[in-house]
């Protein structure tokens, strides 16, 4: 069986079925896979850290050892993505069974062209413990800037001014347990929607 697609792509109609929930949830999923084999590294990198630093505090440490452990960001910016995706994937069932579609004029809504992480939460009608909350806007400053960029777009970036919080460019050996707990909370919501 061929995958090569005999004639013409209807690109509008591929958009449109596109923009089905479940499609969201599969990207989700990819994007967290990826984002759990950067922490295995980065937890794994740290490890080796620890255990040459504590050998020899002026130990040289290995290129390699020491690139992969600046390897959290970039898993906190792929998990980022990953919720994200969940949420709009709830979000998308939840307007299609009001009757209302994320895809007008053959574009996507504006609504779902942005970061707004606690705002889909809340959206959704999503109860968040405090530290949920507070894991979201970590991981949407880091989908908007910390996991991409050295510094914010501006000076007093979302997360300070709107939640009180600094910047987020610090990385946890928690976080990963608790994202991982915060995406099958939100995936369970997702699958009990459809």
């Amino acid at each position: 069986m061929s995958d090569v697609r005999e004639g013409p792509i209807d690109w509008t109609r591929w958009f449109e079925e596109s923009a089905d929930p479940s499609h969201w949830f599969y990207t989700a999923e990819t994007l967290r896979i990826a984002a759990d084999r950067l922490w295995n590294d980065w937890r794994d990198a740290h490890a080796e850290i620890l255990r040459l630093v504590g050998a020899d505090a002026r130990a040289e440490l290995p290129a390699e050892v020491w690139q992969r452990g600046r390897f959290g960001l970039p898993a906190l910016l792929l998990s980022g993505y990953a919720i994200e995706n969940v949420l709009k994937g709830i979000r998308i069932t939840q307007w299609r069974k009001s009757g209302c579609s994320p895809i007008a004029e053959g574009k996507l809504d504006n609504y779902f062209k942005k970061h707004d992480l606690i705002g889909f939460a809340n959206d959704a009608q999503i109860r968040l413990a405090n530290a949920e909350r507070q894991l979201l806007i970590r991981l949407e400053a880091c989908v908007v800037w910390a996991g991409k960029y050295p510094i914010a777009k501006e000076a007093e970036p979302k997360e300070l001014t709107q939640y009180g919080v600094g910047p987020h460019r610090v990385v946890t050996s928690d976080d990963q347990l608790a994202i991982s707990l915060l995406y099958e909370r939100l995936s369970e919501i997702f699958h009990s929607l459809e």
